[in-house]
């Protein structure tokens, strides 16, 4: 029950976060070319594979390495 408040408080707040440039935009901004293009949100050109694989690999490292020593220490 905990984690489904807490889901329902992040959603609403990032609503309300995104609400207010989304006023600003429909008052001033509409000659550019959409509401993400203003917030410097744009598809890229390509999906970098390789970088998303290292950075994945990288975390995984990172993250069970410590615990793998632990285990093996009997800690």
């Amino acid at each position: 029950m905990v984690l489904a408040s807490q889901l329902l408080r992040a959603v609403l707040q990032l609503l309300l976060l995104t609400e207010i440039p989304f006023i600003w935009y429909l008052v001033s901004c509409r000659r550019v070319s959409g509401f993400f293009q203003l917030l410097g949100l744009k598809p890229a050109a390509r999906v970098p594979v390789r970088a998303s694989v290292l950075i994945f690999a990288g975390f995984a490292l990172a993250t069970l390495l410590p615990h793998w020593c632990l285990y093996q220490t009997g800690a």
